[in-house]
């Protein structure tokens, strides 16, 4: 009786495979944030925005607890908020990104997708050319002039606009500007001198979303995992955290939240030193409290829409 040749398992085709969340972690090197984050521990004992280890079980405990309260309230409403990104554009209703948590550690973060779908490069793109500008303190509000999407261009240069409005020479497209939108252009910088407003990629639903932070709500299934706290600075992107340095490195001495000060006093009205003076000053004195304190204060927050859009 002849043996029965075996065969090894059955690979599958490539474009039937389904990329799971955590092979985004294999695209993102975080060995020089976690080596400069050591290297400036020191300074950051010196400068005391260090968090006390005792409030980490306490902590914990809070994001557990108000995590369990969030999602059984709002979880039931995931599907129909899914289904309607979906019939409004195609694409994931779930939008997965890396970002540098803790430590300098990367994760995978959840928000509801609020933009239309655009190359990888498109997007590293025109986020960097938002952070350049932010981090440097040049208002973002000027964006408020780019045009519906059907006439917009998102490349690298996210405030091209079909028709030469918007050229290198002229940048903010003043020259090509009507006296309307240059109107709405003025009143955008003094609302929220620092949030880019009127983002062509945003879709109609995304901007519902966004205005009410519900975009946001998956992200308790981070916290869930021990990856993000309720409260704590904004996760950052790891081409943003190379342009740290020591004094905003110390962001990632603790969890990232999904609220915080600089969403509750700053957002949108800081620019980026602002932010990371606000951050250090809540890891230098995180407690309960404080966390209390400022989910109380997030919520007449997202009422108003401060900042959102």
């Amino acid at each position: 009786m002849g043996a029965v040749a075996r065969s090894g398992p059955r690979s599958v085709p490539s474009e039937r495979r389904t990329a799971r969340p955590f092979d985004l972690l294999h695209t993102v090197d975080a060995a020089e944030p976690q080596r400069r984050l050591a290297e400036a521990r020191a300074a950051h004992v010196a400068a005391g925005v260090l968090p006390a280890r005792r409030n980490y079980l306490l902590k914990r405990a809070f994001d557990l607890i108000f995590t369990i309260g969030a999602l059984s309230i709002t979880l039931p409403f995931y599907p129909l908020i899914m289904l309607i990104i979906r019939l409004e554009s195609v694409g994931p209703a779930l939008y997965r990104q890396v970002r540098i948590g803790k430590g300098g550690r990367p994760f995978v973060v959840y928000k509801f997708r609020t933009m239309r779908q655009i190359s990888p490069e498109q997007a590293n793109a025109a986020h960097m050319e938002i952070f350049a500008k932010w981090s440097s303190g040049a208002p973002l509000g000027v964006a408020a002039a780019v045009p519906e999407p059907a006439l917009a261009r998102v490349d690298a240069n996210i405030t091209y606009r079909a028709g030469g409005a918007h050229d290198d020479a002229s940048p903010h497209g003043e020259a090509g500007a009507s006296p309307t939108t240059r109107q709405t252009e003025l009143r955008c910088l003094v609302a929220s001198p620092y949030k880019f407003t009127d983002d062509p990629r945003i879709t109609r639903v995304g901007h519902i979303l966004r205005k009410t932070s519900i975009d946001e709500l998956p992200q308790f299934l981070n916290v869930w995992r021990g990856e993000m706290s309720v409260v704590g600075p904004r996760p950052a992107i790891l081409h943003e955290v190379q342009r740290y340095n020591q004094q905003a490195l110390a962001r990632l001495q603790v969890l990232p939240g999904i609220t915080g000060r600089w969403q509750v006093e700053g957002r949108g009205r800081v620019n980026f030193d602002g932010m990371v003076k606000l951050d250090l000053e809540y890891v230098g004195g995180s407690s309960l409290w404080r966390d209390i304190t400022l989910v109380l204060r997030t919520i007449p927050a997202v009422l108003r829409g401060d900042g959102a859009g």
